[in-house]
């Protein structure tokens, strides 16, 4: 329901047959349509109500500050370039790199010829002052000293994608701002498999695939330094983890290998480009780093989960879910590193659900069952709009406490707010009277949806546990990643089966912890190089068909038989 528009003035086009399936009669003798399916024949005025404008936001991203020995793998030099060279057998750049090296002997060794470009203007405009980036010995960018070297930090995530700018000369990983989007790639599907299917249809779908998630990273990269009152060109390094399908695309790598078992990656391990080539705009000569994968569809996106979870220094038996369209699931005992990925699907974060939308202002998070009723909040109290996915898991639990659906997710017909439209039976959430616009409803395709995603997670992290022979009661702890799982209600997702029923003392929410693992090797050398160690040593648990994935699905997929034994928030 993202494209609902309603014809404010002119004439309506007649409604399709999938208005009429989605909107009452009242709606639309309103004017209400669904932009998809409408073809103007004249002028109107359109009015586009707040979910369908809100699709393009999302909350700002979260961020953990963690005081680190500064080590940055670009290393940056304050110098001083006065003068001009001591003949014509030397230049510019021996003069650039012997001053450079006077202090540290041989940290530089070579300069990008679009960095000498950048030192011509500088020089002709008197700076003398300057800063320089140096990566593995080359010389990457030059600036006055007035400004600042920095990193972009990206969680390229298939729903969003969360940037953060970092000063390289601050040992701390607090971002100095960070901001977050839609990633762009929506446009040609919600989830991996739909992009997948999309890339390896022609070089040219592949090749926009890459450009929309090259331009929601270069949108990041001009707010934040504009925030900051920064340059792009001030950006000296670029680091980017996302899940396999997502970097693949970021890098214009062919993806077929993905889109069929057994679902090899054509690179596993760590990428490092130019990032001005590539696309992305940066300083002249910056590299771009994409973290390394563990295997399959467990990719750079989490072993930054798995680098943030380790700077905790937890002990004992850890379980680390990272839920999103794709889920992550690794199971942490000292060194010894398993992990799987299951397809969740975008429903858990408002995606294919009808009245679903990003967790913006208006946005149903919150539902708690009042005996046979149950009641809803928003986000900034604001009036309804559409549902988030903390709501969507609240939803759910809320609609099996009141006795909307039953253990099975069917909606039941006696329920006073279940209603049928034509083939389609839905719960009201807001009815139509108590707002400008259609009634805001949970359909019967929604709560199957729910199910999918809540089962496919439930069977990952059974499978996990099995194949490692570890059982759930053994686990320490369960700890639950990402910006979703941050705002997730825990005893919601316990309730409806989830996750397991455990005590809520062994469950932690740690939020945006693929944000801070790109963060941290941003500025650590040790702890870059710990990510690769994570990707070789992890054990990767194939889901191909034939695995035992999908008798556990099955199992999981309905309701628990009767309410979990939680305290509900």
């Amino acid at each position: 329901m993202s494209c609902t528009v309603q014809i404010v003035d002119g004439v309506a086009p007649e409604p399709s047959d999938a208005d009429r399936e989605m909107f009452s009669a009242k709606n639309l003798a309103e004017g209400w349509r669904r932009a998809c399916q409408v073809r103007l024949g004249q002028g109107c005025t359109v009015r586009v109500p707040g979910k369908s404008a809100l699709t393009a936001s999302v909350r700002p991203t979260q961020q953990e500050d963690f005081r680190i020995a500064l080590d940055p793998p670009v290393r940056t030099r304050r110098i001083r370039l006065d003068g001009a060279p001591a003949g014509a057998a030397a230049g510019h750049d021996d003069r650039l790199l012997a001053a450079i090296n006077r202090r540290d002997p041989d940290l530089a060794r070579s300069v990008d010829p679009q960095v000498m470009a950048r030192l011509a203007g500088l020089v002709e405009a008197g700076e003398t002052a300057l800063i320089a980036a140096i990566f593995q010995g080359e010389v990457v960018n030059v600036v006055p000293a007035r400004r600042r070297a920095l990193a972009l930090a990206i969680d390229l995530g298939t729903t969003t994608i969360g940037g953060f700018l970092l000063d390289l000369r601050r040992g701390s990983t607090a971002a100095l701002c960070h901001e977050g989007l839609t990633n762009p790639q929506v446009s040609l599907g919600g989830d991996v498999v739909t992009r997948l299917n999309f890339a390896v249809g022609s070089d040219e779908n592949r090749h926009t695939l890459q450009r929309l998630a090259l331009t929601g990273i270069n949108r990041l990269a001009a707010s934040l330094c504009a925030k900051a009152d920064a340059q792009t060109g001030d950006i000296v390094e670029v680091v980017i983890g996302g899940n396999t399908v997502m970097q693949h695309l970021a890098l214009g790598l062919p993806v077929a290998g993905l889109a069929r078992a057994p679902f090899v990656s054509l690179v596993r391990g760590p990428a490092c480009v130019k990032a001005r080539p590539l696309g992305i705009d940066a300083a002249p000569a910056a590299y771009a780093h994409f973290f390394p994968g563990i295997g399959g569809f467990v990719g750079g996106d989490h072993v930054a989960v798995i680098l943030a979870f380790e700077a905790r220094q937890a002990t004992g038996t850890s379980l680390l879910v990272d839920i999103g369209t794709n889920t992550e699931i690794s199971l942490i005992r000292g060194e010894q590193i398993s992990s799987l990925s299951c397809p969740s699907g975008p429903a858990l974060e408002g995606g294919e659900i009808t009245w679903g939308m990003a967790a913006a202002s208006g946005a149903i998070d919150r539902c708690t069952a009042t005996g046979t009723d149950l009641s809803c909040s928003t986000i900034d109290a604001a009036p309804a709009e559409g549902i988030c996915g903390s709501g969507v898991v609240d939803l759910v639990a809320a609609l099996r406490d009141c006795g909307a659906i039953n253990f099975r997710g069917r909606l039941q017909a006696g329920h006073p707010r279940v209603r049928d439209i034509g083939k389609r039976r839905e719960f009201v959430l807001v009815p139509e009277d108590d707002r400008d616009g259609p009634a805001i409803v949970f359909t019967q395709a929604d709560v199957r949806a729910v199910q999918l995603a809540k089962g496919a997670i439930r069977a990952g992290i059974a499978l996990l546990l099995a194949r490692s022979g570890v059982a759930e009661s053994a686990l320490d702890r369960i700890v639950v990643a990402g910006a979703f799982g941050m705002n997730l209600s825990l005893p919601s997702a316990v309730a409806i089966g989830m996750l397991p029923e455990l005590p809520a003392a062994r469950y932690e929410q740690i939020g945006d912890a693929a944000g801070l693992g790109v963060r941290l090797a941003c500025l650590s050398h040790a702890f870059r190089s710990r990510a690769v160690q994570i990707a070789r040593q992890a054990q990767h648990i194939d889901m191909a068909p034939g695995s035992a994935f999908h008798g556990l699905f099955a199992r999981h997929i309905n309701l628990p038989a009767s309410p979990a034994a939680v305290t509900r928030s």
